[in-house]
């Protein structure tokens, strides 16, 4: 079921009943509440008092980044690690080792940045594939199950706590067709229904909420509002 949603002020975006995928709009709140018959009511005068002293600001939170590039090698990309002290300083981490005749790309962090999920394109016309890294060990975990059979499966996501990974899949048994999201969940090992989200269209990009109920994508589905719009799913 498509919704589009309700209007918030300024920033453009939507949100919406459970269950369904919604459209970002671009409605003015003022606008909305117009239209369902809300009385528009006057600002309440406020006064203004100045605190004795400034509140605090809250303490710099060191920053942990995953990216891919062609620093080391020109023609395969190679995932790193950077860290960032919050406030001017920052480091090179060690990356994920480079693996032969491979481009790692697209990596995904959990929160505790232990685990980075990225996809790995061998030459050769291999399909590309996810694949897991556990920065503690320094090593790439085992070979994810439906890393097995041949299909493209790219731009995935991994949730804050590492048990969800969204990724966007070519052609798969089952679904509507062209490029589809595909939901896995690790501590069961299996994929998760997701209905009412995937159409004959393509649907790219997937990212998850930490809590794993929302999933964002992009879609070139007609009912959109250009080539390609910025959709958000709620899975209850």
């Amino acid at each position: 079921m498509i919704h589009t949603g309700w209007p918030s002020l300024g920033s453009g975006k939507t949100t919406c009943p459970r269950g369904g995928v919604h459209r970002w709009g671009t409605l003015l709140l003022l606008g909305w509440l117009a239209m369902q018959g809300h009385a528009m009511e006057p600002p309440p005068t406020s006064t203004v008092t100045h605190s004795a002293s400034p509140r605090p600001l809250p303490a710099p939170q060191p920053l942990l980044l995953a990216f891919s590039s062609l620093r080391d090698r020109p023609a395969f990309a190679t995932v790193h690690f950077y860290r960032h002290d919050g406030v001017s300083q920052g480091e090179l981490l060690p990356g994920q080792p480079p693996q032969p005749e491979r481009s790692d790309t697209h990596p995904s962090l959990t929160a505790d940045g232990r685990l980075c999920l990225s996809t790995s394109k061998q030459v050769g016309g291999f399909a590309p594939h996810l694949q897991l890294y556990d920065r503690a060990r320094r090593e790439f975990l085992p070979e994810l199950p439906f890393n097995g059979t041949f299909a493209a499966r790219t731009e995935a996501t991994l949730s804050a706590d590492g048990r969800w990974i969204v990724l966007s899949a070519w052609d798969q048994t089952g679904q509507p067709g062209g490029w589809d999201l595909l939901l896995y969940d690790r501590s069961q090992e299996r994929f998760v229904d997701l209905p009412g989200l995937n159409t004959v269209e393509n649907e790219r990009e997937p990212a998850i909420s930490t809590d794993g109920r929302w999933i964002t994508f992009i879609s070139d589905r007609p009912t959109g509002m250009g080539l390609s719009d910025v959709w958000l799913y709620d899975r209850e």
